[in-house]
């Protein structure tokens, strides 16, 4: 058999390219060993998703009638219009 025949045509494939993988840089932070990955991981997924102590000092203000103040308003209000670029310096 001829050697030409046996090849296969690569004209229908698209050419590959060699992957280019970053090499670690000093500037990106320092390097994270398994074990101190693996705790911070466990920390980070005790932290709960809702800050149950906030959620619960505000409720209680709402109930009380003192959590909507005066300063509160004005302070969104005034980002709000910082926000629709509204609010002049």
């Amino acid at each position: 058999m001829n050697s030409l025949t046996n090849r296969r045509s690569t004209a229908s494939r698209p050419a590959r390219r060699p992957i280019s993988v970053p090499k670690p840089s000093p500037s990106r932070g320092r390097q994270v060993d398994e074990d101190e990955l693996a705790r911070l991981v466990r920390k980070a997924k005790a932290i709960p998703a809702v800050r149950e102590d906030l959620v619960e000092r505000v409720r209680r203000q709402i109930q009380a009638g003192t959590y909507e103040t005066p300063e509160k308003l004005e302070i969104a209000i005034e980002r709000m219009l910082e926000e629709e670029g509204l609010l002049k310096d």
